[in-house]
């Protein structure tokens, strides 16, 4: 049986509308570009390793072009630019950005410190945040915060994972105690401070080293964060078992009941390894993947898990 295959290319030459001939045994579908493929000139992707789609089945883009522009593009089911987003079916940013798209077909680019929301004509959106831009919160007075992960729910709120760090490093990494934080910004482009600590859900896990793997949407409307550590020894590389930590938020930012937060280093080795995915079951069970290095044999483990 042959596969009908929608299929796009992100290449380095022609920002604009090309044939690929391929070979295969798939079977691409015509009605898509005409011979169901598209070349454009998007020499890189860094926050978007896979297209978004609208509910219209139009397909958005995001990608630094070969002459160095930050560029938005979208194009209609067919294939072709769609005309009526932008100029002539694309935007330029001065920042490129993961780009999600809501139920109402707006498009939402997360920079590293904002997020911009464009009306489905592809023009900032004056109804979110301060003329289309929510910027994220960057500190305290003796912290500092860095937007790690995000998340776009199905009502246009989005869940965001920071990483709080001390505003003056200490001389020894291992001396700095790091916090994943967890933040709601509403559809309208505000911070939910109804949500923990006047709008900041902690994990107060207080460990050095610490980084962000995963922040993906629980089937009840709140938000699982998975985070990572290691500890240096005088040799450069960690002589202990790196921890792992999996949180699961409510949709009011509480940490959900009898649930395992931690321990979860025995999954890893000693001198080695890290998280390599997470997922959610509609079930609330969860999928892990992590990888081993260092003084274990290398190589990837799966597992599942459900709370306790």
């Amino acid at each position: 049986m042959r596969t009908q295959l929608r299929f796009i290319c992100l290449a380095l030459t022609g920002l604009g509308l090309t044939s690929l001939a391929v070979s295969q045994d798939q079977t691409f579908d015509s009605s898509f570009a005409s011979d169901g493929t598209v070349l454009l000139e998007f020499a890189k992707a860094k926050f978007t390793p896979k297209a978004s789609v609208d509910t219209q089945g139009r397909i958005v883009l995001s990608g630094e072009t070969q002459n160095k522009v930050q560029t938005i593009a979208r194009l209609l089911p067919n294939g072709q630019l769609d005309s009526s987003f932008g100029k002539g079916g694309k935007l330029q940013l001065t920042q490129l950005g993961q780009v999600f798209v809501d139920t109402q077909s707006r498009v939402l680019v997360v920079q590293p410190k904002q997020i911009l929301r464009f009306t489905i004509k592809g023009v900032l959106d004056s109804s979110y945040g301060v003329n289309g831009v929510f910027t994220f919160p960057t500190g305290r007075q003796k912290t500092i915060f860095s937007m790690q992960e995000v998340v776009l729910n199905p009502d246009g709120s989005v869940w965001a994972a920071l990483l709080e760090r001390p505003r003056v490093k200490s001389e020894n990494s291992d001396d700095d105690d790091l916090n994943p934080l967890l933040i709601k910004i509403t559809n309208q482009g505000r911070l939910d401070s109804s949500l923990g600590k006047a709008g900041f859900a902690s994990t107060d896990i207080d460990y050095p080293n610490v980084q962000i793997d995963a922040l993906v949407p629980t089937p009840t409307g709140g938000a699982a964060l998975v985070s990572s550590a290691y500890l240096n020894s005088p040799a450069g590389a960690s002589t202990y078992q790196p921890p792992i930590w999996i949180y699961r938020f409510n949709l009011k930012a509480k940490l959900e009941p009898l649930q395992q937060t931690q321990g979860f280093e025995s999954l890893t080795c000693t001198n080695g390894g890290g998280v390599q995915y997470f997922g959610l079951r509609q079930d609330n069970t969860a999928v892990l993947m992590n990888r081993n290095s260092g003084d274990c044999s290398a190589g990837l483990r799966i597992w599942s898990l459900v709370p306790s």
